[in-house]
């Protein structure tokens, strides 16, 4: 642990890589449920159902479509890739939040016991 990560947690202030995800995890949300800006509306799709590869899946309405993509850093770093590869790690319960306020806490919650979870 670094020597600023007791100051981050006491403070409730999740660490950088964490507070980006959250960001971009917002932006996927608010995609979804047609509340963000309409540019968004051409950079993020959701996954056909048929493209599910296992039962578990299947039902699983609120996946992103990762499209093909080659391998270089800036596309990556894209938010166009990255919000998918973010939304598509979150747990289903955070997923299927119908309010954003209430995702909002669960998000922040969920990263928060990633990023401190072993003290």
């Amino acid at each position: 642990m670094g020597t600023y990560q007791p100051f981050l947690r006491e403070a409730h202030f999740l660490p950088v890589r964490l507070h980006i995800d959250y960001k971009i995890a917002l932006l996927a949300y608010k995609y979804i449920n047609n509340i963000a800006p309409k540019y968004l509306k051409e950079l993020l799709h959701m996954k056909p159902q048929s493209q599910s590869l296992s039962l578990r899946n299947n039902e699983d309405f609120f996946m992103l479509d990762v499209p093909k993509v080659p391998h270089l850093k800036r596309t990556e770093r894209a938010f166009s890739f990255a919000a998918l590869i973010v939304w598509n790690k979150l747990p289903y319960v955070l997923r299927t939040c119908d309010n954003v306020n209430v995702f909002k806490r669960k998000l922040k919650t969920n990263y928060f016991d990633i990023a401190f979870k072993s003290n």
